[in-house]
């Protein structure tokens, strides 16, 4: 192929004409089989005289041929095999990086840059040795285009460590060895240059020194030395003036619209600089949190550094007060770093004479609406109701970061700033109430509002405000519900969710009026406020202090769903569905005449977010919530299952959609949740839902593998519903021949246990998820010959405990033999002597028992061991002979623990540790000025992560470590204890010599057995118990 061919190709996927244009797409997908293609695009790339969109064509063909086919294919070898030879990639490698460096489009630039980083991702170090060498002696070339383009290679060789473990870092630790050097030097030359040239190559190395130390801090960046010449580079560059255009001093050329001025290259810069230094402190700015090896480190930036970063934060903030611009970001990470000032002593010493110009000056005005926020909700209250609903634009919004830095000041600093703020709030709603209506400051009084709501957890906790809360809600909220701005309703609406309500016990009066103004509220005029009001309706319906709101809303159900369905069709928010859901929940002995209207509807919503989910991630959140919803409308109705065969009309279509393409992927998990629901909950499985059944597995053999510990569950329901189905089922292929349902399930446990060779200890989920399909076979299937699969099925189990594994695995792993030997022993142990395995695998059986805790794996070990006991002894393995003592040892032992009561968990005096210490810092006014401010746990997070560690540790916290994840099944209906005394006393009765020879005749065996008789008599009279309670409707 020559350069006109190839432009000429290119020329044509832009053709009208169908045919060609698909010809010339085709030409392009395979240009990776046409020896030095890549030079010749990367050629066409380069060439100025070439027509802008065909290069940017030969740019996206190039960059898509490099991240299809550089690194090539895994061999069964475990070498990868690429369609370009070795001997040509330097070639190749030549090209492409001299096309990036000479490059001056942007866009194309972007580009290139993508290719190079994936052939520095497969080839850096080893193939391509000299990578940072050219990249240096681009640096120094003098040439701008180089330098910068040369920097942005850089940025894209160290961005693949960024997220590495220190380990995985000896490269990017050589790499800035020898290159920070060159680049700190090169900073301090452009400090006094401001062309948007050096702005740019600033920009490009602050980036880089980002992604080398925001997860791990190299060992050269970490000495006092390196700090402090870095640190003095990023405080000049943090209090550089950026003047306006019009003042003719440099930097030149400030835009003056405020979305420009953010993509202006110097305050990159300023923004890009900021991030680094309020990471820098956060992470290795305190020296209880960081590794032994940084605690001097640590302490020197806290004395040395901090204190004229925190000088040049506080002028920054200044900027806006003084009346100059500031980019919103700018502002946020300021904030941020203060927060983390506010924790250190000797810090909030620096800050304390500023506290004012912070809390009234930066804060309560970041708190207040600005002329573009209003302005928004009146031209486009659909953008403003989605651009205050966005995480991420939240999360990164100054206002975020005022309302964390205010709740940090009152909360951790109390003494100096609580009472200040709230006396300032005091003045503000006074005026507001003297003055006439027409005169009131709203956007003020909404600002307090905002701030009380920020500071609403310190308010109730605090003993000296607690009851004065209910008053100034009484009193300056309520009355708001009906205030003539919007924007004031919907602040009224968003003070009844938090603290404000679930720690204030409100008269059942003030319940029923907030419940009627948020009713009242979701009819509004505005949509910014019907939406507030339908998320605010969760907490009012959650409130656990009076059931009057559910009072209220009782008789106006229909006309409450209605208004949400309305409110879906209007705009697509995750929040308003998870209201419905909680509401639904509340309502759930009410909610049945609804059920179907309501499933049909929130189906409807589903595939219309869905639609256009792939594009807009919220509506793609409110598709998947919609789908929840209906879950639990399921859930809350399980007790009328005469309803379920109603909803298989709507549901059916849908959930087949979800199971047939990769397309609906996102919202597989919700979708298995509604098919696990209809299959547990109803009295049947009708033909519709079993024909679900096979979709199931193409969907996970196609697309869906990852979701394997999501199937168990609905294939386990399928199965114990209907066994006699399921045996029966399947389906016949293309091909004529016919796979039946209990080969598919099989062939997906079996599918795991083979991708998850090599990678047992990344896999552990899968395998235990693998495990439990296999148990739900033998489980459900006690009394139906399943004998064709159990050879594979201990086969498979053998040879995957051969392997190193976790030990929840090893355990599951045991539990399928275990079950395997309660389907049937004979078949079990002939299938492992066929192979050698009974000796190795009954010695490490025994050797695990101490690691097996839940009671399920308890109970199908005493049973698989049982099992073996009511074969003849005699016709035993003579390889399992040697263990027969050790295994009714083992059984005894199991059974004995199971007897015990579980132990208790932490008491409530310790789980609410973090709490009590939350009051206690509330009551003392927060921290003294000279005490460094330690980081609180919130409770429930504290809560989380000690059930984390107690049940976490081998993974079984994420896979569910309750019995109930093992399903429902035969198995049930079997006494475990009962099991063992029949086989023990069957064994007595024919064959006494081996029960004297087993040591069964002993008093303390004899005693043992009485105890496991006990625990017959007390299972069966609370069984007894449990059916009357259930006839007396208890």
């Amino acid at each position: 192929m020559d350069a006109p061919t190839l432009h000429n190709i290119l020329l044509h996927t832009f053709s009208n004409d169908g045919g060609a244009r698909k010809a010339a797409e085709d030409a392009v997908a395979n240009l990776h089989t046409v020896r030095g293609s890549i030079v010749l695009l990367a050629q066409l790339v380069s060439a100025a005289d070439v027509q802008r969109e065909i290069r940017q064509a030969g740019a996206v063909a190039l960059k898509n041929m490099v991240l299809k086919h550089w690194e090539g294919v895994n061999q069964a070898d475990n070498t990868m095999l690429s369609v370009f030879p070795n001997s040509d990639k330097d070639e190749y490698r030549k090209h492409i990086f001299e096309s990036l460096l000479t490059m001056e489009d942007r866009s194309l630039r972007a580009i290139l840059a993508e290719a190079v980083s994936q052939i520095a991702r497969v080839d850096f170090p080893n193939q391509w040795p000299g990578l940072v060498a050219e990249i240096t002696t681009n640096v120094q070339s003098g040439d701008v285009t180089r330098i910068c383009n040369a920097l942005l290679a850089l940025r894209k060789l160290v961005k693949l460590y960024e997220y590495r473990r220190e380990e995985n870092r000896a490269d990017l630790n050589t790499i800035v060895g020898v290159t920070f050097p060159m680049l700190r030097g090169m900073l301090a030359q452009l400090m006094t240059n401001n062309s948007l040239e050096a702005a740019h190559m600033i920009h490009l190395i602050l980036k880089i020194y980002w992604s080398c130390m925001q997860v791990s801090l190299p060992p050269m960046l970490a000495t006092t030395t390196e700090v402090t010449a870095w640190m003095e580079i990023f405080g000049t560059l943090l209090t550089k003036r950026l003047p306006e255009a019009s003042e003719g001093v440099e930097p030149l050329g400030q835009p003056t619209d405020a979305d420009e001025r953010a993509k202006w290259p110097w305050w990159k810069v300023k923004k890009w600089n900021l991030q680094i230094l309020t990471r820098f402190y956060m992470r290795w700015g305190n020296p209880k949190h960081v590794p032994e090896e940084l605690a001097e480190m640590s302490k020197f930036y806290r004395a040395n550094i901090n204190p004229p970063m925190l000088a040049g934060v506080l002028e920054t903030l200044a900027l806006r007060k003084n009346g100059h611009f500031c980019t919103d970001r700018v502002v946020h990470l300021c904030l941020t770093y203060l927060n983390e000032a506010v924790k250190s002593s000797l810090a909030f010493k620096q800050l304390k004479p500023h506290l004012h110009f912070l809390l009234f000056e930066v804060v309560h005005p970041a708190l207040c609406l600005t002329k573009s926020d209003l302005q928004l909700w009146e031209e486009d209250p659909h953008e403003f109701v989605r651009k205050t609903n966005d995480f991420f634009e939240d999360y990164l919004s100054p206002v975020n970061a005022a309302r964390d830095l205010l709740n940090e000041l009152c909360t951790l600093r109390g003494k100096d700033c609580f009472s200040n703020v709230l006396m300032f709030y005091n003045q503000i709603l006074s005026a507001y109430q003297a003055a006439p209506v027409e005169a009131r400051d709203v956007v003020q009084k909404d600002a307090v509002l905002h701030g009380l709501m920020s500071l609403d957890k310190l308010l109730v906790k605090s003993k000296a405000h607690k009851a004065q809360v209910e008053t100034l809600l009484l009193t300056h909220v309520l009355p708001e519900f009906h205030n003539s701005h919007g924007f004031l309703r919907l602040r009224a609406c968003k003070m009844f969710t938090g603290h404000f309500i679930s720690d204030i016990a409100f008269a059942d009066t003030t319940v029923t009026e907030i419940a009627q103004c948020m009713l009242k509220c979701m009819k509004d005029p505005e949509l910014p406020v019907q939406i507030e009001a339908a998320k605010t309706l969760r907490y009012i319906v959650t409130y656990e202090h009076s059931t009057a709101a559910l009072d209220v809303m009782r008789p106006l159900l229909p006309d409450i769903m209605q208004q949400y369905f309305s409110l879906m069709d209007e705009i697509g928010n995750d929040d308003v569905v998870i209201a419905l859901e909680h509401i639904i929940d509340a309502f759930a002995d009410e909610i049945g005449p609804y059920a179907v209207q309501l499933i049909q509807k929130l189906v409807d919503c589903f595939l219309q977010f869905a639609e256009s989910g792939d594009e807009d991630d919220e509506a793609c959140m409110t598709a998947a919530s919609c789908l929840d919803t209906v879950n639990t409308i399921l859930y809350s109705i399980h007790n009328q299952p005469e309803y379920f065969p109603l909803f298989l009309e709507p549901l059916v279509p849908v959930l087949d959609r979800v199971l047939s393409s990769e397309d609906y992927l996102e919202y597989l998990e919700s979708g298995l949740d509604i098919l696990i629901s209809l299959t547990y909950h109803s009295k049947s499985i009708a033909p519709s839902v079993w024909a679900l059944f096979p979709k199931l597995f193409s969907s996970y053999n196609d697309w869906a593998a990852d979701y394997i510990s999501n199937y168990v569950s609905l294939i386990d329901n399928f199965i114990g519903l209907d066994v006699n189905a399921f045996l029966a089922g399947g389906v016949v292929g293309v091909d004529g021949s016919r796979v039946s349902y209990l080969e598919m399930v099989f062939q997906m446990a079996a599918h795991v246990f083979k991708t998850s060779e090599g990678e047992e200890s990344d896999k552990s989920l899968e395998l235990v998820a693998a495990c439990r399909l296999l148990y739900s076979i033998l489980h459900n299937c006690l009394r139906h010959d399943i004998s064709v699969c159990v050879p594979m099925i201990v086969q498979i189990t053998c040879l995957k405990l051969s392997r190193s594994l976790q030990t929840n695995v090893v355990t599951a792993l045991f539990g399928v033999i275990a079950s395997a030997l309660n389907y049937n022993p004979a078949l079990t142990l002939t299938t492992m002597e066929s192979f050698q395995a009974t000796d190795p695998l009954f010695r490490a059986w025994m050797t695990h028992l101490p690691n097996i805790k839940s009671y399920m794996d308890r109970k199908m070990m005493v049973l698989g061991l049982m099992a073996i006991f009511k074969l003849p002894l005699a016709e035993l393995p003579p390889t399992l002979q040697p263990h027969l003592q050790g295994l009714l040892v083992g059984a005894v032992t199991q059974l004995q623990e199971i007897q015990k009561e579980p132990q208790e968990e932490e008491d409530s005096e310790n789980e609410s540790d973090d709490g009590e210490g939350f009051d206690q810092l509330v009551d003392q006014g927060g921290y003294a000025s000279d005490e460094d401010a330690e980081d609180l746990q919130d409770e429930e997070i504290a809560a989380w992560m000690r059930e984390l560690q107690r049940n976490g540790e081998d993974g079984s916290y994420f896979m569910g470590g309750d019995d109930d994840d093992y399903g429902t099944s035969e198995l049930d209906n079997i006494d475990e204890f009962a099991v063992f005394l029949e086989t023990v006393q069957a064994l007595h009765s024919t064959n006494p010599a081996a029960f004297q020879a087993l040591h069964l005749d002993t008093d303390e065996f004899k005693a043992t057995c009485d105890t496991f008789a006990a625990e017959i008599h007390r299972r069966q009279q609370e069984a007894i118990e449990d059916a009357h309670a259930q006839v007396n409707g208890q």
